[in-house]
């Protein structure tokens, strides 16, 4: 549902694996929720907090930090099958259909656009270390309405540009998968100005997220790095925070996505 100040909530979750304080150090962000780190005690400048709404700046609510987080983030392999494409075209897939496909790598430049028609799986075959997506210029990835995307990447991934223009609201529409497994890792940066939708999983990745427009979604990654005023004044906000694990409660919880 869209967000609307009168449901917006201050339970929101951000965990760190971090034990190095030097690591969790928040200049100008405000967490509005809850911290858990592996063992290091967050810092904070005069400008940022950690609480609930009403927080003073440079305050933080010890209560609402916990240092003893632990989880582990499995490395998702890409899959095996799909069509080889080289090089692309201007369209991938076809509308109302699932179709699964194989490139060498994504390259747009100047005011080239990747029309995603229908939902498409694209695995991209450059190896770590090497550009796998390199989006400059004017150029984007453009996500019909009613169609999806889900990339997955060992390489190196530079979106810039215009981004992806996601026609749909939902960030399930556009997955970014980093399936890279080597100790170096990979880097992933996603800029620009207009409001990204979308799920970016890449546990030995370094994701920047840079811009002005806002971040709809969820980012798991080695290393995350937010700067310009990305996830400022996001639309959508927690309804609430805890491990659904059943059916029961999972279908409960389904009502607040319909329409999506």
């Amino acid at each position: 549902m869209e967000y609307a100040t009168t449901v917006r909530s201050d339970l929101g979750n951000v965990a760190s694996g971090a034990t190095d304080v030097a690591a969790l150090q928040l200049d100008h962000a405000n967490i509005h929720g809850f911290l858990s780190t592996a063992g290091a005690v967050p810092q904070v400048s005069s400008d940022g907090l950690i609480g609930p709404f009403g927080t003073a700046p440079g305050v933080i609510d010890t209560s609402r930090v916990a240092t003893d987080f632990n989880a582990t983030f499995p490395v998702i392999a890409a899959p095996v099958d799909g069509t080889l494409v080289s090089p692309l075209g201007d369209t991938l897939g076809v509308a109302g259909q699932t179709t699964r496909w194989r490139t060498p790598f994504i390259k747009l430049s100047g005011k080239q656009t990747l029309t995603i028609l229908g939902h498409v799986t694209l695995v991209i075959t450059a190896m770590p270390g090497t550009s796998a997506i390199d989006i400059t210029g004017s150029a984007s990835i453009v996500i019909a309405a009613d169609s999806s995307l889900a990339i997955y990447v060992e390489g190196d991934v530079q979106i810039a540009g215009n981004g992806v223009a996601n026609a749909n609201i939902q960030p399930v529409s556009f997955q970014l998968w980093g399936t890279n497994t080597t100790e170096v890792g990979q880097s992933i940066q996603i800029t620009g100005n207009g409001s990204l939708h979308a799920i970016v999983y890449a546990p030995q990745g370094d994701v920047t997220l840079n811009g002005n427009g806002d971040f709809l979604g969820s980012i798991v990654a080695r290393d995350i790095t937010l700067s310009g005023n990305a996830v400022d004044n996001a639309p959508f906000g927690p309804e609430a925070w805890r491990l659904i694990t059943s059916a029961t409660e999972r279908k409960a919880k389904g009502v607040l996505f319909e329409g999506w």
